[in-house]
């Protein structure tokens, strides 16, 4: 079901493409793949006819079904703090954590932020803030003219 709302979400952006079910699973089978599963948890959260044990099975079944193919890479992006998680993986030791941005490398790739990041004194607040989600939301995006940027201030806290 998830490949064939695939194809046809792909088939929508790119009309010229003649793939269909058949060319998926050879390509899944034969070549290397990577699926990116980003934002499980807020895929969860947002639909609630879905549940964790249904992707635990749904993911079991991609490993088992596409088992020949070594170069089958699955990548699932999800909160570690999602209780459970270790059942999305074969092995515990395939569960990586990406750490926060230092402040150090919030100013370097956000420099709008040099500004007021070292104000926040509040350690559960830093941590909330130092993930490049929020801190894209005070960056002015480069393609704008300097009035429209003055617009991104540092944040009311």
């Amino acid at each position: 079901m998830l490949w064939q709302w695939w194809l046809n979400w792909g088939k929508s952006l790119y009309t010229e493409i003649d793939c269909d079910m058949d060319w998926l699973e050879k390509q899944f089978h034969e070549q290397p793949v990577t699926i990116i599963f980003d934002g499980l948890d807020d895929f969860l959260y947002n639909h609630p006819s879905f549940s964790f044990t249904d992707i635990a099975n749904m993911l079991r079944t991609i490993r088992q079904r596409y088992a020949d193919n070594p170069r089958l890479t699955l990548v699932i992006s999800i909160r570690n703090s999602v209780h459970g998680l270790e059942r999305l993986v074969n092995n515990p030791r395939d569960i990586y954590e990406i750490l926060r941005l230092s402040i150090i490398q919030a100013k370097e790739v956000f420099p709008s932020c040099r500004s007021w990041i070292d104000t926040i004194q509040d350690r559960n607040l830093l941590d909330m803030i130092l993930t490049p989600l929020i801190l894209s939301t005070y960056q002015p995006d480069p393609n704008q003219s300097a009035d429209e940027s003055s617009r991104y201030h540092a944040p009311d806290y």
